[in-house]
């Protein structure tokens, strides 16, 4: 016989933006129940890198202003749920410096970095010897690099599994194994989402599935366009203390962790929900890596993984209600910027959900969509 459960809010995928959104409304005695179809936080979120970038304070940018309010709502966050939790996700304010190999890239370099202070944020440029005392393990050919002292780095796992306990102490309930099959409208009102063996009832409903946004919104009769974009990540083990802060070049990057291991990311291609780590993109990983930091060479590798980003053509996050449903939501489609984006998008659903002034307008992420 079909089980019947309920909650004030149901939200449908527990990776680190449905566990973000259940945390900020069960901070506020929101009951809320998490429905999702594998086990917490074990697709993008277990893949990411965990890069939070620098914010933009004097942008007007919708996405900037977006970012920027999360990056400042890190530290307090981390700090509660390190007290609440017993998780510590390891905030690592390092810094991040983004290096140029050749001499084109420094006129790039110095146009990045006029930009960069004309929206407010705080960086500095560096002359190559400036940037080879402050990374020696770096290619002694880059001809100049930008550094980002706001730049810092947390570990997703335990990002998500904080995030996780922190709202089930405060009262959410989690359904793993669970996956969407249907969904009970009635009168632009949802009034139960089905999984193979419940049927869930709630007051409103949250679709937050990542790369498989579009699959579920199949099931439920909304057209959400996110794709599934593949990112490959190595895994090196060097000396703790080789490379202190993240380093980024040509659309790749390095990020150092406290206990001496190395993420060197990421490739990204669209091949359906296929995770496998392949040669090819090891290989690309590897040689970009020891180019821009001929001082890893003696690093050991680790492991490789693969990991489904929520992708968009154009624009994103969608955060918001869905226009032709009174009570059905979306927050997907982060792209790589999950982690990021975490803090601020679980605050605004979470105003949002319980009516409050929302501390940014929503409507630039508005989702485009079609009902059946």
């Amino acid at each position: 016989m079909e089980k019947t459960e309920s909650a004030d809010v149901v939200i449908v995928g527990a990776g680190v933006i449905g566990c973000s959104i259940a945390y900020h409304l069960a901070k506020e005695g929101v009951p809320v129940l998490i429905l999702e179809r594998g086990r917490v936080g074990q697709e993008a979120s277990w893949a990411s890198a965990g890069i939070l970038t620098h914010g933009r304070p004097a942008s007007t940018h919708p996405y900037e202003r977006l970012a920027t309010l999360s990056r400042n709502l890190f530290e307090p966050l981390v700090k509660e749920l390190i007290e609440l939790s017993g998780v510590d996700p390891e905030y690592r304010p390092s810094g991040g410096v983004h290096i140029f190999l050749d001499e084109e890239g420094v006129e790039r370099a110095k146009n990045y970095y006029r930009g960069s202070v004309m929206t407010g944020l705080e960086v500095e440029f560096l002359e190559p010897a400036d940037l080879f005392e402050l990374e020696p393990a770096l290619n002694r050919e880059a001809r100049a690099a930008i550094r980002f002292p706001g730049d810092a780095s947390i570990r997703p796992p335990r990002l998500v599994r904080a995030l996780s306990l922190a709202s089930q102490r405060l009262g959410t309930r989690i359904l793993e194994h669970s996956p969407v099959v249907g969904m009970e409208v009635r009168s632009g009102r949802v009034t139960a989402i089905l999984t193979p063996e419940e049927r869930i009832q709630g007051g409103s409903f949250v679709l937050a599935t990542g790369a498989w946004s579009g699959l579920v919104g199949d099931r439920v009769g909304v057209d959400l366009p996110v794709y599934s974009s593949k990112g490959e990540i190595v895994l090196l083990e060097s000396l703790p203390g080789k490379l202190g802060q993240i380093v980024n070049n040509d659309g790749h990057y390095l990020v150092p962790r406290s206990d001496g291991k190395l993420l060197v990311g990421a490739t990204e291609e669209a091949v359906g929900f296929d995770k496998t780590s392949t040669v090819h993109g090891v290989l690309e990983l590897l040689e970009w890596a020891f180019h821009v930091a001929p001082g890893l060479s003696d690093a050991t590798f680790v492991t490789s993984w693969a990991g489904l980003r929520p992708a968009v053509r154009r624009g994103g996050p969608y955060l918001g209600r869905l226009k032709d449903f009174q009570n059905l939501y979306v927050a997907t489609a982060h792209n790589s910027n999950g982690m990021l984006l975490s803090p601020a998008s679980g605050l605004l659903m979470s105003q949002l959900l319980t009516n409050r002034p929302t501390s940014l307008t929503l409507e630039p992420f508005a989702a485009p969509f079609e009902a059946d």
